[in-house]
């Protein structure tokens, strides 16, 4: 196995050496803080909804008076923001 390539391991140290080679660099400096995100009134107003917890997609537009499509845009929004996460079954709940 030896001609094949293989190397002796005798520490943590030479498999950590063999590995070095599949690990990514460590990053530099943590990036600033993301800047605040502006949101608009419909989109507070589903996120105020969601501060009492998980809801279905249909309670959340008959609470909020928004048409589904509306509503939908606003939750989208909302999630690629990372504030709110869609769960199985068209629930959706607030991630802060």
């Amino acid at each position: 196995m030896l001609r094949d390539g293989a190397k002796l391991v005798e520490s943590v140290e030479d498999v950590l050496e063999e590995l070095a080679a599949y690990v990514a660099p460590a990053a530099g400096p943590p990036a600033p803080p993301a800047p605040e995100l502006e949101l608009a009134a419909r989109e507070r107003q589903v996120l105020a909804l969601l501060d009492g917890g998980e809801q279905h997609v249909d309670a959340l537009s008959t609470a909020a008076g928004l048409a589904p499509g509306v509503l939908l845009g606003a939750l989208l929004k909302l999630e690629l923001a990372g504030l709110v996460a869609q769960r199985p079954g068209k629930h959706f709940a607030c991630n802060m």
